[in-house]
């Protein structure tokens, strides 16, 4: 599975003006539902994805390319940074919610 795409997104006027184009994209750079139609295959290059429906309205993407995975340090670092944020508010999500008992 690719962590990365290039992908045009049509939606906000200001990125429409530009063309949409949202460069180099991460799964964790949208929600869990949009993520899941942007990187599900099989998706051809150049290919429209299919209008997402969002709180903010319709999204189009268009799949310019496909990137390999790479670990570089950099991004491992901002993977563990992740992970550690999210077990961190759910740590305190379930210390507030278990004082309260």
């Amino acid at each position: 599975t690719t962590l990365l795409v290039n992908v045009i997104q049509m939606s906000s006027m200001i990125k429409a003006y530009f063309g949409g184009y949202e460069g180099e994209v991460r799964r964790w750079d949208y929600p869990a539902d949009m993520a899941a139609a942007i990187f599900k295959t099989p998706i051809n290059v150049g290919e429209l994805i299919s209008p997402i429906r969002s709180e903010q309205g319709y999204h189009l993407f268009k799949i310019e390319e496909y990137l390999p995975p790479h670990l570089t340090p950099e991004v491992s670092q901002e993977i563990v940074d992740r992970l550690f944020e999210q077990w961190l508010a759910n740590e305190f999500n379930y210390k507030i919610h278990s004082d309260r008992s």
